[in-house]
């Protein structure tokens, strides 16, 4: 409580120059992650900057009159967590639209969930789900999926389903929305009559799932804050985004300038330079992009250079 105090007495140093705290959390289990691993009760903060952490009666004394106060009731706070490498804005194209088969345990019932996604669609709608899963996860029947069984599960839809980031499967309607009986690249998995299969390997997999129909902006953004909300409640406070296109990062500028973005964004951009003159062409193109933010930004264009 003595290391507590004292960094305590600190912040209130701090805090006779910066006022009164924006917020408390009182009541709770604080891990503050410092050297000790210390647990303390309570924390005070302003804009995005810890000024306190210590006990209820410590953290409560540096209160004004319009700090907001939060009793945590005995839950617990850790440091938000980073994910350094996502496909952010990939994700949020899909993120309420697709049948979200992470954590299914059952075949059947996944199979259950794409029946029901079909039967709710309007026809030639697309039933997608975009990695997060593998076959090897169900427990009951850990077959593949065959065109044959997608083709019963939605009669009237295209249907794609990524497993994992290395294989795809189709139905019959999303082969020929696709004209995929028309392409002769060797990824694509093939019957005796040479017919495709519907499976799609390794480097086709991104091809393919590149031609699926881009969402409206409208479903985008709400898509996008669903997806950010879910981060948010896993813990996860920063992400690098790998692949920011411009029209998408231009939504992600608009809710950060509204105060909407509660995620710290790092995009990941790769500029091959592979020798010195390469190097001094790409570097004036990376000093161009501008952090959107004066502060520690919630939104960061970071370029990088792939040597």
């Amino acid at each position: 409580m003595k290391y507590l105090f004292s960094k305590t007495v600190v912040a209130g140093l701090f805090f006779l120059q910066q006022g009164a705290p924006d917020l408390i959390l009182t009541n709770g289990k604080v891990i503050s992650v410092d050297e000790r691993f210390t647990i303390a009760q309570a924390v005070a903060i302003k804009g995005d900057r810890f000024l306190a952490v210590g006990s209820n009666q410590e953290i409560t004394a540096l209160a004004g009159p319009n700090t907001k106060r939060i009793d945590l009731r005995g839950r617990s706070v850790v440091p938000g967590m980073i994910d350094n490498h996502t496909h952010l804005m990939r994700a949020g194209e899909t993120w309420t639209e697709e049948v979200r088969l992470d954590g299914i345990e059952s075949r059947k019932q996944a199979v259950d969930m794409l029946r029901a996604k079909a039967q709710a669609a309007s026809p030639n709608q697309w039933i997608i789900t975009l990695g997060g899963w593998t076959h090897h996860q169900f427990a009951d029947d850990k077959r593949v999926f065959s065109r044959q069984e997608m083709d019963e599960i939605a009669p009237n839809n295209p249907m794609l389903l990524q497993e994992a980031y290395y294989r795809l499967y189709l139905n019959s309607r999303a082969i020929q929305a696709l004209a995929l009986d028309k392409m002769a690249e060797s990824w694509i998995g093939r019957d005796a009559a040479g017919k495709p299969t519907g499976i799609v390997e390794e480097a086709g997999t991104r091809i393919i799932a590149a031609k699926i129909p881009a969402p409206s902006k409208q479903i985008f953004e709400a898509s996008t804050l669903a997806m950010i909300k879910d981060f948010n409640r896993a813990g996860l406070t920063a992400v690098g985004s790998a692949g920011c296109p411009n029209d998408q990062m231009e939504v992600y500028r608009r809710l950060q300038q509204e105060g909407r973005l509660n995620l710290r964004v790092f995009c990941i951009v790769s500029f091959p330079a592979t020798d010195a003159k390469q190097v001094d062409t790409v570097l004036p193109r990376i000093s161009s992009f501008r952090v959107m933010s004066t502060s520690t930004p919630p939104f960061m264009e970071n370029r990088s250079i792939s040597r």
